[in-house]
């Protein structure tokens, strides 16, 4: 009895060791596949300034991150462009099926960063305050008559511009949002009124009679007590003539000139559909959930 015992224990410790080089060989083939994956997307790139996210909906598994350089200087649509730095967020690992198409689902959203256009003009407006935050705001309309209002920086990353006013005897807050290079109070709505420029928009707020119930009404401006600094008023200035890929060759250190692209948005290029790409390794991510059940 005891040596069929002993015996059992050894065939069994012999499994437990071919199951553990199994697992390590698939998660070798899987960062493989990850890799050849990451790889092809990154060919695929094209256009200069672009921040491409790959996104594999679920629950991420694996997240790579890449700096890649691609010369530019043979294409004649990039006329003094050297090189692009491109940024990709890969996570080709963990892949969810979709119930309704029995598939994978997977999405590459491809981005166009713009500077504000008109940032020297805001600069210029007495009523622009830069850097401030709701509280403070209410804290400068406190008392203020109807239709008081201040320009300042959104304090949500998603947002560069808000604006504060008085209007129904309170102090009200609307971010300033961005869609195909317009700004306005609803970039969801279509029949809320848009501008190619901030300062724009804020002047046709100021006629009342344009002024919806449920939208500001900026009629009063609130100026600003002190000035901006000698480096906000130059980036100012810089950036009214410059576009946000050209900022990159200036040599500069990176600080300053990430520095320079502070106010800028993010334009959606388009939204690629990736289900082919990623049918060679949908028996990874089986794998990845088995070695996880392990």
């Amino acid at each position: 009895m005891g040596a069929l015992k002993s015996k059992f224990f050894k065939i069994a410790k012999r499994s437990r060791k071919t199951n553990s080089e199994s697992t390590c060989q698939r998660s070798e083939s899987i960062e493989r596949s990850s890799e050849k994956f990451s790889l092809k997307i990154f060919k695929k790139l094209k256009h200069p300034n672009c921040t491409t996210t790959t996104v594999v909906r679920g629950v991420p598994h694996m997240i790579r991150q890449f700096e890649v350089s691609i010369d530019d200087s043979e294409d004649d649509s990039l006329t003094g462009l050297v090189t692009t730095h491109f940024r990709v967020d890969v996570t080709p690992i963990v892949v969810e099926f979709n119930s309704k198409t029995n598939g994978p689902v997977h999405t590459q959203i491809d981005y166009v960063h713009c500077l504000v256009p008109d940032l020297l003009d805001i600069t210029n407006c007495p009523y622009y305050w830069g850097d401030m935050d709701r509280y403070e705001a209410e804290k400068e309309l406190l008392s203020k008559p109807e239709g008081t209002f201040l320009l300042r920086d959104s304090a949500q990353e998603d947002f560069l511009f808000s604006v504060s006013f008085r209007r129904y005897c309170r102090t009200l807050h609307a971010r300033i949002e961005q869609f195909d290079h317009h700004f306005s109070f609803d970039s969801l709505d279509s029949g809320v009124y848009q501008s190619k420029t901030v300062c724009g928009l804020v002047e046709h707020y100021k006629d009342p009679e344009c002024c919806m119930f449920f939208e500001p009404m900026l009629t009063v401006p609130l100026f600003r007590q002190n000035p901006f600094s000698l480096c906000h008023l130059a980036r100012a200035a810089i950036v009214n003539c410059m576009k946000y890929v050209d900022i990159q060759h200036l040599p500069l250190p990176a600080k300053l000139r990430e520095y320079l692209k502070y106010y800028h948005y993010k334009q959606k290029m388009k939204v690629h559909r990736l289900d082919k790409e990623f049918e060679g390794i949908d028996e990874a991510a089986r794998c990845v959930r088995y070695v996880d059940k392990i």
